[in-house]
């Protein structure tokens, strides 16, 4: 199980639509529908970037983030 605040780096990245800046992609369990489309990323490509990182649920994650290399990165969600 993963610890507060760890960050997680997962992904080679995603074809061609990777921005040149990083970008939140998801905050507090909640996913950007815009950024999405912006990226020309499918929900099912995120839902496979957070099962190779451990996570089962968007809610785990305080933030998901699409690093300029096209990588992706989580932050786990602080525990109760």
């Amino acid at each position: 199980m993963r610890g507060d605040n760890d960050i997680v780096t997962f992904g080679e990245g995603f074809a061609d639509g990777s921005s040149s800046v990083p970008r939140a992609l998801l905050r507090d369990g909640r996913m950007f529908d815009v950024a999405l489309h912006d990226e020309r990323m499918t929900w099912g490509e995120v839902e496979a970037a957070m099962r190779d990182a451990g996570y089962s649920s968007p809610d785990r994650i305080a933030l998901l983030t699409l690093e300029s290399d096209g990588s992706t990165s989580a932050v786990a969600q602080a525990e109760d």
